[in-house]
């Protein structure tokens, strides 16, 4: 299999024979570098390295990152690497700190040496590592000018804050209670939607939300649409409608850009149609319409939705019959359409 993807170096290749797995490059002519392996490994391909999974362990194959290579090389004198002894230097109130942040000025790699701590610091994925780089990054921001500082000239690495925020995110998905041990190019690969997607899936709604409060996503794509769907799962359980309503009204609140009508739906679905409304009643915002016809509920608005719609004004209610009526509202109040649902017969009634 490929190790790496392309423009990343000369392409490597994972071979695994006989309980040995061996690396070889295609472009010079090395002898491979053997590992033993248990005899039931599996290899899996990744955009950007080999996973090697067996029943005792879970490893993870890739290459290095040029400002990792930088940095961490026995003896470079690169400008990262010069940033990371001066931060050393710093911790340790060592006067050759100044020593080491003279020589990158002399050089007028600054920037760069912020950068490639950045960058290798997203390159791994031990904590304490990328602690130690981004702390190296912390320090020589300190003399960049301002704006500078965590942007590569040829944009190609990470702003400082941003690493900080996905490495956190990483940090977390990593753990073994949740068990998706993701990489810096795959999370860019995948999305943070998609990834708080399969987060919803594994109904790991808390984790989800928090990742959403912590990248600062707009409600609608982030939190509200999380607890939307954690409305949707807690409706399928057996919790009684009273509570279960209560338990809603107290978790969503007035959540901007939460749908209602998703919830509403449903729980009519499931036959729960007190749920439905006592959902509706407590936990829609004011200036949405509630309409009891027979065991349905009825939303009346300008947004037509699959079920409900959500009206800013409030028209006047209908008496309640056994049958769908039509519907009057008074002068200026009166919405495009609405939707009517009956002993589970969906109908729109124009206006």
């Amino acid at each position: 299999m490929w190790c790496g993807y392309p423009g990343q170096g000369p392409p490597v290749v994972v071979v695994e024979c006989d309980d040995v797995m061996m690396l070889t490059s295609c472009n010079n002519h090395h002898e491979p570098i053997r590992f033993p392996v248990d005899s039931d490994s599996v290899m899996v391909q990744e955009v950007d390295g080999v996973r090697i999974l067996n029943k005792y362990s879970h490893d993870f194959v890739y290459r290095l990152s040029e400002a990792s290579v930088n940095v961490f090389r026995i003896g470079s004198m690169e400008p990262g690497a010069l940033l990371l002894e001066a931060s050393r230097e710093y911790e340790s109130d060592s006067q050759k700190a100044d020593e080491y942040l003279r020589a990158i000025r002399e050089q007028g790699s600054l920037e760069v040496a912020v950068d490639e701590c950045i960058a290798a610091a997203c390159n791994h994925g031990q904590a304490r590592t990328q602690k130690m780089l981004l702390r190296a990054a912390a320090f020589g921001k300190c003399f960049v000018s301002a704006g500078c500082a965590g942007r590569s000239p040829r944009g190609q690495r990470p702003a400082f804050v941003e690493a900080c925020r996905h490495l956190r995110l990483l940090n977390a998905v990593r753990d073994p209670a949740v068990a998706m041990p993701l990489t810096y190019t795959q999370l860019e690969h995948l999305t943070i939607p998609v990834l708080i997607d399969r987060l919803v899936a594994r109904r790991m709604f808390a984790l989800a939300v928090k990742i959403c409060e912590l990248l600062r996503l707009p409600d609608p794509q982030g939190r509200s649409r999380v607890l939307a769907h954690w409305a949707c799962y807690k409706v399928e359980s057996d919790v009684p409608d009273e509570a279960l309503a209560l338990l809603m009204n107290r978790r969503l609140g007035d959540a901007p850009g939460l749908s209602y009508t998703e919830i509403a739906a449903r729980a009519t679905h499931l036959g729960r149609r007190d749920l439905a409304v006592k959902v509706s009643t407590s936990v829609v915002p004011v200036g949405t319409s509630v309409v009891l016809v027979s065991t349905s509920v009825v939303l009346v608005g300008t947004t037509t939705t699959v079920v409900v719609t959500v009206s800013e004004t409030p028209p006047a209610c209908p008496t309640p019959r056994s049958q769908p009526v039509p519907l009057t509202w008074g002068a200026g109040t009166s919405p495009s359409s609405c939707w009517i649902l009956n002993h589970g017969q969906l109908s729109r009634y124009h206006c």
